[in-house]
């Protein structure tokens, strides 16, 4: 499973590569605090811890992700990491920014610094500020996390789909064979045979919906209600008991269906 790559630090960004071309006459031009402020800049950078941001890697059974709305939850901690660790880290790239650009102008205006020395001291800056939009919120590497999240959401969105169409159709089917009971009410057509009939399709919906036990209020109405339907002790024992247990189990049903996405 591949995860979205953070960004790359801007290899002119860092104070090896500034001290190697900002040229030598532009060293004994006084200090200017760009190297130093590009030390706290990648030192800031490489200290992220960016696995918030791996859709692929957080959206899964073992952290707890089965459902879309889990997939939200995971999204704020995106928005923590952003608020959190991501605009400060910006700010400081910006005061590079505006230091390079400061430093670009002033050696303009030096007739003894090179050109070529103030170019670059510019083309920093310029870096620097088309850094500081990439890892914006809404710049490219966090529009990118946005649709890795949003595809993650899809895809637990299908398999919950998938899971309440089957319920679903049991349910149509239950209801077709409450009416068999209900016009011959034995113990025997309560039972139907080993592989199908009213009770077995009440056991088929209780596993069923353990597909959808991530939803706290489905998980509780399937351990404490629907399972001590499919429990052999609710089987009745006498044609008497047949109705009013049906009758239990569709007023359930019907709470169930309210229950389901």
């Amino acid at each position: 499973m591949s995860v979205l790559a953070p960004p790359d630090f801007p290899a002119i960004l860092t104070s090896k590569d500034w001290q190697k071309k900002k040229g030598l006459l532009a060293k004994g031009a006084g200090e200017t605090g760009v190297g130093t402020q590009m030390d706290k800049v990648q030192a800031g950078f490489n200290a992220l811890d960016w696995s918030a941001c791996y859709a692929k890697t957080v959206c899964t059974k073992d952290n707890g992700v089965l459902l879309p709305g889990h997939v939200d939850a995971r999204l704020k901690d995106v928005g923590s990491f952003l608020s959190g660790r991501i605009e400060p880290l910006r700010k400081e790239v910006d005061k590079l920014a505006k230091l390079a650009g400061d430093t670009a102008a002033e050696w303009r205006k030096s007739k003894l610094i090179p050109a070529a020395s103030a170019k670059h001291a510019q083309a920093v800056a310029d870096a620097a500020g088309m850094f500081s939009m990439a890892i914006k919120g809404n710049g490219i590497y966090f529009t990118n996390v946005g649709k890795d999240f949003a595809e993650e959401k899809a895809r637990l969105q299908r398999n919950v789909d998938i899971a309440t169409k089957g319920i679903r159709d049991k349910i149509a089917s239950l209801k077709s064979d409450a009416q068999g009971v209900a016009a011959t009410p034995t113990v025997a057509q309560f039972k139907g045979s080993a592989s199908a009939g009213f009770y077995q399709r009440i056991r088929g919906i209780g596993a069923d919906l353990a597909a959808l036990s991530a939803d706290a209020r489905i998980d509780t109405f399937r351990n404490n209600v629907w399972l001590g339907f499919s429990k052999a002790g609710y089987l009745p024992t006498t044609d008497e008991e047949v109705k009013p247990k049906v009758k239990e189990v569709m007023t359930q049903l019907a709470v169930l269906e309210k229950l389901l996405p």
